[in-house]
C-alpha cells in the first residue's frame, strides 16, 4: 500500500510537470488550456464585425458616439496556445465574446481622402460566455448577439486607458477593413474565470491584451466583415489542479524519506 501511494505521487508529478517539451494543461472555469511559466497563453478565434457606413460621421450628420453605438462585434475563441502546446475548443462547447466599443474620444479624418479613419475610444469592454449549445456557429446578424451571450459569463474586462480603431473606407464611406492599433490592455473585472486569470503578471501590468482585424465579407452571417481575434492572458490552475500538484509533491517527498 505504501509503495502504491508513492507511485501515485510520482505519476502526479510526472503528469503535472511532464518533460520540458510540454506545457501544463489546466482547467480554467470549465475551459482547458495550456500554461507555460514566463509567457502568456494566446486565445485565438474568429471575429465577426458589422460596421455601418462612415458617410454620416464624415459628413457631420452623426456624432462619434452614435457611430460607436451602432457597431456590433462578436466572435469565438477556438484555440488556446503557448509556444509548446495548443488546445482546441470542440463543439458543442463554445466560448464566445462580445466587444463593446465604449466611449467616443476623438476621430481623426485627416487621411479620409486616402481611405483611412482613426477613432480613439475609452471604456471599451470585452465579455466572454461559455456554453455547450454550439448555436453561435449557425448565427446570423440578427441572432449573433443573443447567441453569443446565452452562456455562463466566463470573463469580463474593461479597457485600461484608450485604444484607437483603424478603419479603411471606400469612396462611399463603407468600411472595408477594421483593426485595432497595438495590443490595448484590459483589466479583468468579473466572470467565473476572474480568479483564474493572473492579471498582475502580464508584462508587469494589470491587464490582458486584445487585438483583432477583420477584412473579409462574411455572407454566412450577414456581418460585413470577418477576421481573426487574439487575446493574451495568464491562466491560473483551479484548486483541484493545485491539490493534485500537492499530492504529487507529497508523494515525491515521501519517496525521498523512504530512500533515506
Amino acid at each position: 500500500m505504501f509503495k502504491k501511494s508513492l507511485m501515485i505521487g510520482a505519476l502526479a508529478v510526472a503528469g503535472l510537470f511532464g518533460s520540458t517539451a510540454n506545457a501544463d494543461i489546466v482547467n480554467v472555469a470549465g475551459v482547458t488550456m495550456p500554461v507555460e511559466p514566463g509567457e502568456s497563453t494566446i486565445a485565438s478565434g474568429t471575429v465577426d464585425a458589422n460596421l455601418p457606413s462612415l458617410a454620416a460621421l464624415i459628413g457631420g450628420g452623426q456624432t462619434g458616439q452614435q457611430y460607436l453605438d451602432s457597431i456590433l462585434i462578436t466572435g469565438t475563441v477556438d484555440t488556446f496556445a503557448t509556444s509548446l502546446e495548443t488546445t482546441t475548443i470542440d463543439g458543442p462547447q463554445e466560448l464566445t465574446f462580445v466587444l463593446g466599443a465604449g466611449t467616443f474620444v476623438s476621430a481623426d479624418l485627416t487621411f479620409v481622402a486616402l481611405g483611412q479613419v482613426f477613432i480613439t475610444l475609452s471604456g471599451s469592454t470585452i465579455d466572454y460566455y461559455l456554453d455547450n449549445s454550439g448555436d453561435y456557429a449557425t448565427s446570423t446578424l440578427a441572432t449573433a448577439l443573443a447567441d453569443a451571450t446565452d452562456g455562463t459569463h466566463w470573463l469580463s474586462a474593461t479597457l485600461n486607458g484608450t485604444a484607437t480603431l483603424q478603419l479603411f473606407v471606400d469612396l462611399a464611406g463603407n468600411v472595408t477593413q477594421i483593426g485595432v492599433l497595438g495590443n490595448p490592455g484590459f483589466d479583468v473585472t468579473g466572470g467565473t474565470a476572474e480568479t483564474n486569470i493572473d492579471t498582475n503578471k502580464f508584462g508587469g501590468l494589470d491587464f490582458i491584451s486584445q487585438s483583432f482585424s477583420a477584412t473579409t465579407f462574411d455572407p454566412r452571417t450577414g456581418f460585413n466583415l470577418q477576421g481573426t481575434s487574439s487575446t493574451g492572458l495568464r491562466p491560473v490552475p483551479e484548486p483541484a489542479t493545485l491539490a493534485l500538484l500537492g499530492v504529487g509533491l507529497l508523494g515525491a517527498g515521501a519517496m525521498r524519506r523512504r530512500r533515506k
